[in-house]
């Protein structure tokens, strides 16, 4: 155990000397330019949570997340982006698998290609922002946002006119363990694939309008299984107050997060179904400039699940299974305009209410503060 911990550390230890001696070459190759076509830098992200649930307390939980982000230019046409993650949030190390790996080449002033491994091209503001406190909200959480299960593949960026960008991503399937691939040839899909079309845009001045919408399908392991996600995030810009709201509906022909499969086997251990459902997730979040480097953050998410036929003789078809809502409070502190360090405050409530029938399960009550930090330095 010691040899392995020790080699993994000396892993993370050569990634960084790699990527120091890479970013250093570039920079003195470019020393006769104006500016510095190569980046390296290093997210952190840091918090504490104490958590109370069903009135008995889980005590505090401190939680940690260090990368190393390179982007940067190879010529006029091709440009670069890899991240790693050098530890997960409960700081343990992580592998050296790379998060994000992927080129990007600019065939003219509108078209881009993305190739490798990359973000999944996912509508929805929450999405895109990516903050500590913007945590994963729906049940598909745990497979979309686990940074090392990000997709390879190829992404076509279009930009027609001012303030709109299409992308059309065709990448591999995202594992689904509730899903083992099946023994029948005749069913079996060996390398599924997943396709989203992606439009983000804006309107009016200073994008005081922001859309970020998209329509996922990815096929599963077995044909005639799929995931089809719909996602519309807009954004409204009314300086000092912003709004953004999401809507989210998961299509699951195989219980992609689990949690219904478990409890279904639970009752029955010779359960074998994928028990499809359906995900419908709407979000508001509210927050307001009342100092120039202070802001009050709210936001509310409520989800419904519901069955897509009848399973197990326990849900009918289009029956609602699942209600859960979620509601935040908080303050943040940007000391630094560019928003490379913030700290925040949160208080968090979350209900989880399960309508099941004979299957009997206690409702969840969930009570959070968080405390954090997250602060991005550019090294090179």
């Amino acid at each position: 155990m010691y040899k392995f911990k020790k080699m993994k550390k000396t892993k993370i230890i050569s990634f960084i000397i790699f990527l120091m001696i890479f970013s250093s070459t570039y920079a003195d190759e470019q020393n006769n330019q104006k500016e510095n076509n190569h980046q390296l830098f290093v997210n952190f992200r840091s918090g504490i949570n104490a958590t109370v649930k069903n009135g008995v307390s889980d005590g505090s939980i401190f939680s940690n997340h260090l990368s190393l982000e390179l982007s940067g230019k190879v010529n006029d046409k091709v440009s670069y982006h890899f991240s790693n993650r050098l530890n997960n949030f409960k700081g343990k190390p992580n592998n050296l698998n790379l998060d994000l790996a992927y080129l990007k080449y600019k065939w003219n002033k509108k078209i881009y290609l993305l190739f490798g491994k990359q973000p999944f091209s996912f509508g929805g503001m929450e999405y895109s922002n990516n903050s500590i406190y913007d945590r994963p909200y729906n049940s598909i959480d745990k497979i979309v946002y686990k940074n090392n299960d990000n997709p390879i593949g190829l992404n076509l960026i279009y930009l027609p006119i001012k303030n709109h960008e299409f992308q059309l991503q065709i990448v591999n399937g995202i594992k689904n363990p509730h899903n083992p691939r099946t023994e029948d040839p005749n069913q079996r899909i060996d390398s599924p694939a997943g396709y989203s079309l992606n439009w983000n845009w804006n309107l009016f001045k200073d994008k005081m309008i922001q859309n970020r919408w998209s329509y996922s399908f990815f096929q599963e392991n077995e044909r005639e299984k799929y995931w089809k996600y719909l996602a519309l995030g807009s954004k409204f810009n009314l300086s000092p107050f912003s709004i953004e709201t999401d809507y989210i509906l998961s299509d699951e022909d195989v219980d992609r997060n689990g949690k219904m499969i478990n409890i279904l086997r639970s009752n029955n251990a010779e359960y074998s179904d994928t028990a499809p459902i359906i995900y419908e997730t709407y979000l508001v979040k509210l927050k307001y400039n009342f100092l120039p480097k202070w802001n009050i953050v709210a936001k509310g998410t409520y989800e419904i699940g519901s069955s897509k036929k009848d399973i197990n003789g326990i849900l009918k078809e289009n029956q609602i299974f699942k209600r859960e809502s979620n509601y935040y409070g908080g303050i943040e502190f940007v000391p630094i305009k560019n928003d490379n360090v913030s700290f925040h405050l949160l208080c968090k409530n979350q209900v989880v209410d399960y309508d099941l029938g004979k299957i009997k399960i206690e409702k969840d009550n969930k009570y959070s503060v968080i405390l954090g930090l997250i602060y991005r330095i550019k090294i090179i």
